[in-house]
């Protein structure tokens, strides 16, 4: 279910969904009182507490939710364009600059549980937190891919309810519910104080995760959410920005992962830092932790220029170490300490981690370190990557000159070709800079004739097709060609003749794709009937059975009588038997998802059915209603 732009589980969506009937029906009940003639006091601060109380609707307090050692790991839906794209990381980025959160593209040996930017029915919606249970959804919808919406909606995959909905709101804003639309009040409901932890922090009107003066208005220029409290110079605060972090989201953010105070993060394509080398600085800290994240397909080098840190054998009492990945349990590069500075380090990925321990040993005073981005290099270990330009997705520094040399090395594929394809392409237009780039590329694809079919297919399951400048891949007849765009699978649907047999969704019991129709013609003999049972359903839809849905019709004319409503995940059954149909012995079963459907919330359908012969001439049709 959702809640606004907040998506929900189902046992939180069920639990606020009966919390919040009941509230509203125990005040239409003290209203219906109070018309009647009946003294009714005005509820307490204490009776209203209560009544928001039951609504247990907080994440951030839940462990369980948080991600762990604060990584996120995330996936982008190929439907989106290369300027969105460019946003998403952008908006990734500026959560990474000001907290110790780091996101990385997810991995499936090491991250079962990951985001996915995509698009859901709700629009522009996210769940609170980790769910815990593998992907869940980002949804960037339509009007949705603006860098401030982005962030908003990161926020609450990082475990931020908005601010509006707090337990103490009420002493900072007002809200005019009779300025709201009607069937959104559940969006101003209050948080549960026993659950949420505001860490301490006060209210915040400039936080990105705060609605508007008017958002579910009933009219442009009516007010749902008016603040209390005023500016130094008397001014009401605005609220409901959507440009960047502000001071108290940087600090709540911080709190709730606890982020060490000393250190930071870097993503700039330069930069230095250093630990204190006066020997009269005070209230210094004994830990600090430095990350350093570059643009995908840049390396990093680390030039420590200064140390002064006590010595000790193999640098256990103070020292620094230098990890080649994004946390602390990536490879060690060095450990240092001592009055030597190491020879520069350079990484072999986007990411370092560095941290400096030191003991209250007086002669330790500490060091300073610079880094920079290198642009170009070798790319001899994996398969597949990206390349990016230097601060992609920002504008790229002048004065650059990047060279990559892609070397494949795989016993088992002798002759392997790489292939290049432009995701996004964006040079600044200078005399003949960008056409001279083309032609260019075209020259090379003009002299160099790949044929990527010769090895191995181009990894094909069926058939690899070659094509000016690429290939494709293409199924034999029966199939059809599956996501990864390599991989075949049996075609979905299909004539049923036998008096008994089985049928379920492309790869069953996994996740079914997109953009599915799938038709199932089911025949009997005369006088024979045909039963159908679902043994597994479960599927993205919504009531209206929008989106997903499962369709019966008593017949194969697309025309023919429907059975019972459309099936859909909001008035399933676990098991159904149907007994089609007027006057005939044939049966179509549809299953469709369309292009707009989610990724993540699996189709996962199961049926049999068996012809059995009927006694009687004509039967009644019993369907679910």
């Amino acid at each position: 279910g959702y809640i606004g732009d907040i998506a929900l589980t189902d046992e939180d969506y069920r639990y606020y969904t009966q919390e919040s009937e009941n509230l509203q029906d125990e005040r239409q009940s003290s209203q219906l009182k109070g018309d009647t003639g009946v003294v009714t006091e005005a509820p307490t601060r204490e009776d209203e507490e209560e009544l928001h109380s039951r609504v247990r609707r907080a994440v951030t307090s839940r462990r369980e939710r948080k991600w762990p050692n604060g990584v996120i790991p995330y996936l982008i839906d190929a439907n989106f364009t290369g300027s969105q794209r460019a946003i998403f990381k952008q908006a990734m980025r500026h959560w990474e600059n000001y907290t110790c959160l780091t996101f990385l593209e997810r991995n499936p040996v090491v991250h079962p549980n990951y985001i996915v930017f995509t698009y859901e029915p709700c629009g522009c919606c996210s769940f609170v937190g980790m769910k815990g249970d593998g992907p869940q959804s980002v949804s960037i919808g339509k009007n949705c891919d603006k860098f401030g919406v982005v962030v908003h909606e990161l926020g609450h995959a990082i475990g931020f309810w908005h601010e509006h909905t707090r337990p103490d709101r009420d002493e900072h804003v007002s809200i005019i519910r009779q300025n709201i639309q009607g069937g959104q009040e559940y969006n101003f409901e209050k948080l549960d104080r026993s659950e949420v932890n505001s860490l301490n922090e006060s209210y915040d009107y400039q936080s990105i995760m705060h609605y508007a003066r008017n958002t579910f208005s009933r009219g442009l220029w009516l007010d749902t959410v008016v603040p209390l409290q005023h500016t130094e110079e008397g001014a009401v605060p605005d609220i409901g920005q959507r440009k960047h972090l502000s001071p108290g989201d940087v600090v709540q953010a911080n709190k709730l992962y606890s982020c060490p105070a000393c250190g930071r993060t870097f993503i700039e394509s330069n930069g230095n830092f250093t630990y204190p080398l006066q020997r009269d600085a005070v209230n210094i800290a004994d830990e600090c932790i430095w990350r350093i994240s570059v643009t995908p397909g840049e390396t990093i080098r680390l030039t420590i220029s200064s140390l002064d840190m006590v010595g000790s054998k193999n640098c256990w009492y103070d020292y620094i170490v230098v990890r080649d990945g994004h946390w602390e349990f990536s490879p060690v590069l060095g450990q240092f300490c001592g009055g030597n500075a190491p020879a520069p380090i350079v990484s072999t990925r986007n990411r370092l981690w560095v941290k400096m321990k030191k003991s209250t040993h007086p002669f330790s005073l500490g060091f300073s370190a610079k880094y920079e981005a290198i642009c170009g290099g070798n790319i001899t270990r994996r398969e597949r990557g990206v390349i990016q330009s230097p601060n992609y997705p920002d504008y790229y520094s002048s004065n650059k000159e990047c060279i990559w040399v892609i070397t494949i090395r795989n016993r088992n594929r002798r002759g392997y070709q790489v292939g290049l394809r432009f995701n996004s392409f964006d040079i600044l237009l200078q005399a003949g800079t960008r056409e001279e780039a083309i032609i260019g590329l075209s020259k090379l694809r003009a002299d160099r004739k790949i044929d990527e079919c010769a090895d191995n297919d181009g990894g094909c399951e069926h058939a690899c097709i070659n094509t000016v400048g690429s290939y494709r891949c293409e199924c034999n007849p029966g199939f059809t060609l599956m996501r990864d765009g390599l991989g075949c699978e049996k075609a979905c649907g299909g004539l049923k003749t036998s008096l008994q047999g089985n049928i379920s969704t492309p790869q069953y019991p996994n996740m079914y794709p997109r953009d599915k129709n799938c038709i199932w013609k089911i025949s009997a003999p005369s006088s024979y009937h045909i039963s159908l049972q679902f043994r597994d359903f479960q599927l993205e839809g919504t009531e209206l059975c929008k989106y997903d849905f499962v369709e019966i019709r008593g017949g194969f004319s697309p025309d023919a009588d429907r059975i019972g409503n459309r099936l859909c995940v909001a008035i399933f059954q676990k098991r159904l038997h149907l007994h089609p149909t007027r006057y005939t012995s044939n049966l179509s079963l549809t299953v469709q998802s369309p292009r707009k459907a989610s990724l993540l919330l699996s189709l996962q359908v199961r049926s049999s059915w068996k012809q059995e012969l009927e006694k009687k001439p004509h039967w009644l049709i019993k369907a679910p209603s």
